[in-house]
């Protein structure tokens, strides 16, 4: 696979996207040596006409007022974004729609289809307190059929587009080779690839051995060290950001894994957890 269109999700409601991580997913294309359009959504939340009709004076301006505030800060990162990547030689497309929150995850799935890598940049409050990030992030995750990459709230350092040390967590599950097979252009970008399998945390298979993965890797050109870690009690999510922090790892490559409730999938507790708690960006495939 080879990365050469990726698309990032612009939004200003409720929570804006930070104008710091436009850059940083610039600066993701320009290390890919791809092109990035940008989804700017205006989202304007649905109040019915019988009510809005209804109300004073004062509160019907105010509602046309933070619309009209919506509207013109979606317009805005728009243009920050179409400036920098422009100026980088890196743009895309510069795509702006109208539409109410119902509206949003489909539209981004859609878009998602049709590139290599969506760029998620987690807004202020991340995955936990705003609702609407979760639920687009699912979306492109589960819906899409490619990989995204999770920017924590916040980061502009330049350890994502330099590819330093990129770690891989590794279980032997599809969703993990889904998830290695995606990163392989990052992968030979990388100065340093480590996979990591975390023990006695849950059941994994003894066959084929783990230095398979790495073999693999070795065949694509790619050197990679190997890493198991015993969990000691702790989940795996805490024992994967103890790793982090001790490899200084740049990036996360994982499996984002998921079990149906009500017919829908819904994230498993490692990957929510580490959306919960970004440690650092993080690519991701189901």
């Amino acid at each position: 696979m080879t990365i050469k269109r990726t698309l990032l999700l612009l939004r200003t409601y409720p929570a804006p996207t930070p104008e710091t991580a436009v850059g940083t997913a610039v600066d993701v294309a320009v290390a890919l040596d791809a092109r990035i359009s940008a989804l700017s959504v205006a989202i304007l939340p649905h109040v019915p006409g019988s009510i809005l009709s209804g109300l004073i004076g004062g509160i019907s301006g105010l509602v046309s007022a933070e619309r009209e505030k919506t509207v013109n800060g979606a317009q805005h990162l728009l243009q920050v974004f179409s400036d920098l990547a422009g100026q980088r030689g890196v743009l895309g497309d510069a795509i702006y729609r109208k539409c109410t929150p119902s509206v949003v995850a489909d539209l981004l799935a859609g878009y998602a289809r049709v590139n290599d890598l969506t760029i998620m940049p987690m807004p202020e409050g991340g995955y936990v307190d705003q609702l609407d990030s979760n639920w687009y992030l699912e979306t492109a995750l589960f819906q899409s059929g490619r990989p995204i990459m999770v920017l924590p709230y916040g980061d502009r350092s330049e350890r994502v587009s330099s590819f330093g040390t990129v770690v891989v967590a590794w279980d032997h599950t599809r969703a993990a080779a889904r998830a290695l097979a995606d990163a392989m252009p990052v992968l030979r970008r990388a100065k340093s690839v480590r996979l990591l399998t975390i023990t006695n945390e849950k059941p994994i298979a003894r066959e084929p051995p783990p230095l398979e993965a790495v073999s693999y890797l070795a065949a694509h050109g790619i050197r990679a060290a190997y890493d198991a870690v015993d969990a000691d009690g702790s989940d795996a999510a805490t024992a994967i950001v103890h790793y982090l922090r001790a490899q200084s790892g740049d990036l996360l490559v994982m499996g984002g894994y998921g079990h149906s409730r009500l017919q829908e999938l819904v994230l498993g507790g490692t990957t929510r957890h580490m959306l919960a708690h970004v440690p650092v960006p993080i690519f991701m495939s189901h």
